[in-house]
């Protein structure tokens, strides 16, 4: 870190920058945060690549006067179909890339601003993104949490700033939140980034059924011949606010697949 204490100004460009990081990874990493070194150039490529509001240029630019070669337009001389499309599906991820991190930026910005403006009003039915200021996490680094939760459906309001809202049952805490926490949700500049409406589950024996789309942890609860294992699931088709810990009698046959997978991505984790 290039910092001192007699230009306190670095110090802001550098944690400007490592917020950006951070900010990407979070978008990226999975659950126990073990395969952030992975994304580490893409972040450093996308910052890099980004124009910035203080100079309308990106650092790669301002740097070498010229913009880096990313292969996302083939060149007149590219013939082959499968780099083409490969690029076209590269170009479409950067742009879904650039699309969140400004939806991070305006997020962390109304944040910001509501310290300084009258506390705002929602009505009952409007879509709201939940900080995650106070609730807990057993994810190894707070700092690539996700920052904020939902959307969710305002229920009712609650006196003149408490909301409550429409969370999981799963999530075991009060469902009334301070006006506080809460921002507009604003709908994803591309159709693509939209979450699908949730499918109905499966009818099997007149009991509804559930696919596992991932196991992504995994804990041991009780002592001695009483110990049991538990999986925290993801649900395909639905959204991470509808995962939930469940015990191995839980889950059908089909998922012992999931589950493999990911003990041999998670080899230290025991299994009972």
């Amino acid at each position: 870190n290039p910092s001192t204490a007699y230009h306190p100004q670095t110090d802001g460009l550098t944690e400007r920058y490592n917020q950006e990081l951070k900010t990407f990874l979070r978008l990226y990493v999975d659950y126990h945060q073990s395969d952030w070194v992975k994304y580490l150039k893409s972040a450093q490529f996308s910052y890099n690549n980004t124009v910035h509001s203080s100079h309308h240029e990106t650092p790669f630019y301002a740097s070498e006067g010229r913009h880096p070669y990313s292969g996302l337009n083939p060149r007149a001389t590219d013939h082959v179909p499968a780099a083409t499309s490969y690029a076209q599906h590269l170009k479409k991820v950067h742009e879904e890339i650039a699309s969140a991190l400004r939806q991070a930026k305006e997020a962390m910005k109304e944040v910001y601003d509501r310290h300084r403006q009258d506390a705002r009003n929602y009505e009952v039915g409007d879509q709201v993104w939940l900080e995650a200021t106070n609730l807990k996490s057993k994810r190894p680094s707070p700092a690539l949490n996700e920052r904020r939760h939902g959307p969710f459906k305002i229920l009712e309001k609650i006196g003149a700033s408490a909301y409550r809202l429409d969370i999981p049952p799963t999530w075991k805490t009060h469902n009334v939140f301070n006006e506080a926490l809460l921002t507009p949700y604003t709908p994803p500049a591309f159709t693509n980034q939209a979450n699908p409406p949730e499918p109905p589950p499966e009818m099997i024996d007149g009991e509804e059924r559930y696919e596992v789309e991932a196991v992504i942890n995994s804990k041991i609860i009780g002592r001695g011949a009483h110990r049991s294992m538990m999986y925290l699931v993801k649900w395909k088709g639905y959204s991470d606010r509808h995962n939930s810990w469940e015990p191995v009698a839980n889950l059908m046959q089909d998922a012992d697949e999931a589950i493999d997978d990911y003990h041999k991505a998670h080899p230290r984790r025991m299994r009972v």
